[in-house]
Protein backbone atom coordinates (compact mmCIF):
# COMPACT_ATOMS: atom_id res chain seq x y z
CA UNK A 1 0.00 0.00 0.00
CA UNK A 2 1.13 2.97 -1.09
CA UNK A 3 1.63 6.47 1.31
CA UNK A 4 0.72 9.81 -0.30
CA UNK A 5 3.25 12.71 0.78
CA UNK A 6 0.28 13.63 3.80
CA UNK A 7 1.56 10.22 5.25
CA UNK A 8 -1.80 9.14 5.15
CA UNK A 9 -1.72 5.56 2.99
CA UNK A 10 -3.70 6.04 -0.56
CA UNK A 11 -5.46 8.96 0.31
CA UNK A 12 -5.05 11.74 -2.17
CA UNK A 13 -4.64 14.90 -0.35
CA UNK A 14 -7.33 16.87 -2.01
CA UNK A 15 -9.81 14.46 -0.45
CA UNK A 16 -8.00 15.02 2.82
CA UNK A 17 -8.33 18.88 2.14
CA UNK A 18 -12.16 18.16 1.68
CA UNK A 19 -12.95 16.13 4.71
CA UNK A 20 -10.64 18.70 6.73
CA UNK A 21 -12.87 21.66 5.59
CA UNK A 22 -15.43 19.92 6.44
CA UNK A 23 -14.28 19.46 9.64
CA UNK A 24 -13.47 22.69 10.11
CA UNK A 25 -17.32 24.31 8.63
CA UNK A 26 -18.69 21.68 11.09
CA UNK A 27 -17.03 23.03 14.38
CA UNK A 28 -18.38 26.80 13.23
CA UNK A 29 -21.83 25.68 12.78
CA UNK A 30 -21.68 23.73 16.23
CA UNK A 31 -20.29 26.49 18.26
CA UNK A 32 -23.05 28.94 15.76
CA UNK A 33 -26.19 26.55 16.76
CA UNK A 34 -25.03 26.25 20.91
CA UNK A 35 -24.29 30.02 21.75
CA UNK A 36 -27.34 32.21 20.64
CA UNK A 37 -28.93 30.01 23.84
CA UNK A 38 -26.21 30.91 25.93
CA UNK A 39 -26.19 34.33 25.41
CA UNK A 40 -29.97 34.92 25.30
CA UNK A 41 -30.22 34.39 28.99
CA UNK A 42 -27.14 36.35 30.08
CA UNK A 43 -29.03 39.02 27.47
CA UNK A 44 -31.96 39.66 29.49
CA UNK A 45 -30.71 39.73 32.58
CA UNK A 46 -28.11 42.49 31.56
CA UNK A 47 -30.65 44.97 30.13
CA UNK A 48 -31.16 46.91 32.68
CA UNK A 49 -28.09 47.74 33.32
CA UNK A 50 -25.31 46.79 30.72
CA UNK A 51 -26.97 49.47 27.81
CA UNK A 52 -23.75 48.89 25.94
CA UNK A 53 -24.00 45.18 25.55
CA UNK A 54 -20.03 44.12 27.31
CA UNK A 55 -21.56 40.92 28.41
CA UNK A 56 -23.37 39.72 25.27
CA UNK A 57 -19.69 40.83 23.41
CA UNK A 58 -18.17 38.62 25.22
CA UNK A 59 -20.02 35.86 24.81
CA UNK A 60 -19.84 36.32 21.31
CA UNK A 61 -15.75 36.29 21.75
CA UNK A 62 -16.07 32.94 23.35
CA UNK A 63 -17.50 31.94 20.43
CA UNK A 64 -14.83 32.61 17.91
CA UNK A 65 -12.02 31.87 20.03
CA UNK A 66 -14.02 28.46 20.93
CA UNK A 67 -14.27 27.41 17.04
CA UNK A 68 -10.27 28.82 16.94
CA UNK A 69 -9.48 26.28 19.70
CA UNK A 70 -11.18 23.58 18.46
CA UNK A 71 -9.75 23.15 15.46
CA UNK A 72 -6.46 21.48 15.75
CA UNK A 73 -3.17 23.59 14.57
CA UNK A 74 -5.13 26.87 14.92
CA UNK A 75 -3.60 28.96 17.42
CA UNK A 76 -3.52 32.55 18.03
CA UNK A 77 -0.97 35.16 19.31
CA UNK A 78 -2.04 38.43 20.11
CA UNK A 79 0.69 41.04 20.54
CA UNK A 80 1.26 45.22 21.32
CA UNK A 81 -2.08 44.75 24.36
CA UNK A 82 -0.64 47.57 25.91
CA UNK A 83 -2.06 49.83 23.18
CA UNK A 84 -4.94 49.09 24.25
CA UNK A 85 -5.05 51.33 26.73
CA UNK A 86 -7.08 54.55 27.11
CA UNK A 87 -9.71 53.63 24.67
CA UNK A 88 -12.19 54.03 23.06
CA UNK A 89 -10.06 53.62 19.61
CA UNK A 90 -11.64 53.22 16.09
CA UNK A 91 -9.84 49.91 15.75
CA UNK A 92 -8.52 49.41 11.75
CA UNK A 93 -7.59 45.64 10.56
CA UNK A 94 -6.84 44.36 7.16
CA UNK A 95 -8.90 41.94 5.31
CA UNK A 96 -8.11 38.84 3.86
CA UNK A 97 -10.32 35.97 4.77
CA UNK A 98 -13.66 35.47 6.66
CA UNK A 99 -11.20 33.69 9.71
CA UNK A 100 -10.29 37.09 10.44
CA UNK A 101 -13.31 37.55 12.52
CA UNK A 102 -12.70 34.74 14.72
CA UNK A 103 -8.96 36.09 14.87
CA UNK A 104 -9.96 39.35 16.03
CA UNK A 105 -12.32 37.90 18.77
CA UNK A 106 -8.92 37.15 20.81
CA UNK A 107 -8.64 41.03 21.41
CA UNK A 108 -9.02 41.87 25.13
CA UNK A 109 -11.34 44.43 24.76
CA UNK A 110 -14.75 45.52 24.26
CA UNK A 111 -15.70 46.72 20.63
CA UNK A 112 -18.58 46.68 17.85
CA UNK A 113 -18.48 45.21 14.57
CA UNK A 114 -20.05 46.57 11.47
CA UNK A 115 -21.95 44.17 8.68
CA UNK A 116 -24.16 43.81 6.06
CA UNK A 117 -27.67 44.25 7.37
CA UNK A 118 -28.26 40.63 5.34
CA UNK A 119 -25.65 38.78 8.10
CA UNK A 120 -28.02 39.49 11.04
CA UNK A 121 -30.84 37.66 9.52
CA UNK A 122 -28.95 34.34 9.02
CA UNK A 123 -30.50 32.32 12.04
CA UNK A 124 -28.37 31.82 15.35
CA UNK A 125 -25.46 34.11 13.73
CA UNK A 126 -27.54 37.13 13.34
CA UNK A 127 -29.51 36.56 16.53
CA UNK A 128 -26.25 36.82 18.52
CA UNK A 129 -25.23 39.87 16.62
CA UNK A 130 -28.14 41.99 17.15
CA UNK A 131 -27.59 40.83 21.31
CA UNK A 132 -24.51 41.96 20.92
CA UNK A 133 -25.92 45.57 19.62
CA UNK A 134 -23.27 45.25 16.77
CA UNK A 135 -24.46 48.05 13.76
CA UNK A 136 -25.75 46.64 10.50
CA UNK A 137 -25.74 48.22 7.21
CA UNK A 138 -26.79 48.03 3.33
CA UNK A 139 -23.91 48.90 1.42
CA UNK A 140 -25.39 49.71 -1.90
CA UNK A 141 -27.68 52.64 0.24
CA UNK A 142 -25.68 55.68 0.38
CA UNK A 143 -28.31 56.81 3.76
CA UNK A 144 -28.14 53.61 5.43
CA UNK A 145 -23.83 54.09 5.26
CA UNK A 146 -24.91 57.41 6.89
CA UNK A 147 -26.76 55.85 9.31
CA UNK A 148 -24.13 53.30 10.39
CA UNK A 149 -21.47 55.97 10.86
CA UNK A 150 -23.42 57.72 12.44
CA UNK A 151 -23.86 54.93 14.76
CA UNK A 152 -20.68 54.03 14.96
CA UNK A 153 -19.69 57.76 16.38
CA UNK A 154 -22.69 57.33 18.86
CA UNK A 155 -20.82 54.06 19.77
CA UNK A 156 -17.34 55.73 20.20
CA UNK A 157 -18.61 58.59 22.30
CA UNK A 158 -20.34 55.80 25.09
CA UNK A 159 -16.94 54.38 25.35
CA UNK A 160 -16.67 51.51 23.01
CA UNK A 161 -14.64 50.61 20.15
CA UNK A 162 -15.66 49.99 16.72
CA UNK A 163 -13.72 47.50 14.39
CA UNK A 164 -13.36 48.65 10.40
CA UNK A 165 -11.94 46.83 8.01
CA UNK A 166 -11.18 49.85 5.98
CA UNK A 167 -10.23 47.83 2.75
CA UNK A 168 -14.17 47.43 2.42
CA UNK A 169 -13.54 43.71 1.29
CA UNK A 170 -11.48 40.84 1.58
CA UNK A 171 -7.87 41.23 -0.52
CA UNK A 172 -7.69 38.84 -3.24
CA UNK A 173 -3.58 38.83 -3.39
CA UNK A 174 -2.85 39.42 -0.56
CA UNK A 175 -1.91 43.16 -1.37
CA UNK A 176 -3.40 46.18 0.95
CA UNK A 177 -6.31 47.52 -0.99
CA UNK A 178 -7.13 51.58 -1.07
CA UNK A 179 -8.90 52.49 2.08
CA UNK A 180 -12.36 53.73 2.32
CA UNK A 181 -13.11 57.40 4.43
CA UNK A 182 -15.41 55.89 6.87
CA UNK A 183 -13.48 54.19 9.73
CA UNK A 184 -11.65 57.89 9.21
CA UNK A 185 -14.91 60.33 8.91
CA UNK A 186 -15.68 58.55 12.64
CA UNK A 187 -12.10 59.26 13.88
CA UNK A 188 -12.25 62.81 12.72
CA UNK A 189 -16.44 63.39 14.29
CA UNK A 190 -15.02 62.06 17.57
CA UNK A 191 -12.04 62.53 18.19
CA UNK A 192 -10.75 59.60 18.80
CA UNK A 193 -7.44 57.41 17.82
CA UNK A 194 -7.22 54.98 15.51
CA UNK A 195 -5.76 51.86 16.36
CA UNK A 196 -3.93 49.57 13.59
CA UNK A 197 -4.48 45.62 14.45
CA UNK A 198 -2.41 43.89 11.73
CA UNK A 199 -3.45 40.33 11.02
CA UNK A 200 -1.66 37.64 9.25
CA UNK A 201 -1.68 34.06 8.31
CA UNK A 202 -5.13 34.09 7.48
CA UNK A 203 -4.71 34.67 3.66
CA UNK A 204 -4.64 31.21 2.35
CA UNK A 205 -6.99 29.75 4.95
CA UNK A 206 -10.02 30.55 3.51
CA UNK A 207 -9.24 33.00 0.85
CA UNK A 208 -11.82 35.00 -1.17
CA UNK A 209 -14.37 32.98 -3.20
CA UNK A 210 -13.68 29.54 -1.43
CA UNK A 211 -15.36 27.35 1.39
CA UNK A 212 -11.94 25.36 1.22
CA UNK A 213 -10.01 25.92 4.25
CA UNK A 214 -6.09 25.90 3.69
CA UNK A 215 -3.26 24.28 5.56
CA UNK A 216 -4.01 25.05 9.49
CA UNK A 217 -1.56 27.44 10.54
CA UNK A 218 -0.45 29.79 13.91
CA UNK A 219 -1.72 33.13 13.60
CA UNK A 220 -0.72 36.42 14.61
CA UNK A 221 -2.96 39.49 15.57
CA UNK A 222 -0.45 42.67 16.29
CA UNK A 223 -1.74 45.80 18.11
CA UNK A 224 0.00 48.59 16.56
CA UNK A 225 0.66 52.04 17.97
CA UNK A 226 -2.57 54.50 18.14
CA UNK A 227 -2.79 57.06 15.23
CA UNK A 228 -3.95 60.36 16.62
CA UNK A 229 -6.73 61.96 15.30
CA UNK A 230 -7.02 65.42 16.91
CA UNK A 231 -6.26 68.01 14.58
CA UNK A 232 -7.72 66.27 11.42
CA UNK A 233 -11.57 67.74 10.41
CA UNK A 234 -14.00 64.92 9.02
CA UNK A 235 -13.75 66.86 5.54
CA UNK A 236 -10.26 65.78 4.96
CA UNK A 237 -11.68 61.53 5.58
CA UNK A 238 -10.37 61.25 2.25
CA UNK A 239 -6.86 62.61 3.13
CA UNK A 240 -6.48 60.88 6.25
CA UNK A 241 -7.32 57.99 5.11
CA UNK A 242 -4.61 57.71 2.51
CA UNK A 243 -1.37 58.72 4.88
CA UNK A 244 -2.75 55.97 7.52
CA UNK A 245 -2.91 53.28 4.90
CA UNK A 246 0.79 53.93 3.76
CA UNK A 247 1.61 54.10 7.58
CA UNK A 248 -0.30 50.84 8.06
CA UNK A 249 1.31 49.15 4.57
CA UNK A 250 4.50 50.23 6.55
CA UNK A 251 3.41 48.54 9.47
CA UNK A 252 2.60 45.53 7.93
CA UNK A 253 5.92 45.11 5.63
CA UNK A 254 8.32 45.55 9.49
CA UNK A 255 6.37 42.61 10.93
CA UNK A 256 5.91 40.32 7.68
CA UNK A 257 10.15 41.37 7.58
CA UNK A 258 10.48 40.40 11.18
CA UNK A 259 8.39 36.79 10.62
CA UNK A 260 10.90 36.42 7.93
CA UNK A 261 14.30 37.17 9.67
CA UNK A 262 13.13 34.98 12.30
CA UNK A 263 12.14 32.21 10.45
Amino acid sequence: MSADRTGAPGVPPEALGALSSALIWGCICLATLIFPFVMFPVFLLSLPFDRTGAWCHWIGAQWGRTIIRMVPGWRVRVEGVDHLRNGPFVIIANHQSQVDILVTFFLPHHFKWLSKRSVFRIPCLGWMMWMCRYIPVVRADRKSAERCLQRCAERIRSGVSVVFFPEGTRSEDGQLRPFKPGAFWVAAETGAPLLPVAILGTAQCLPKKSLRFGRSKNFRLVVGEPIPSTGVSSSEAGRFAAEVRERFAAFLRSLEAGATSGS
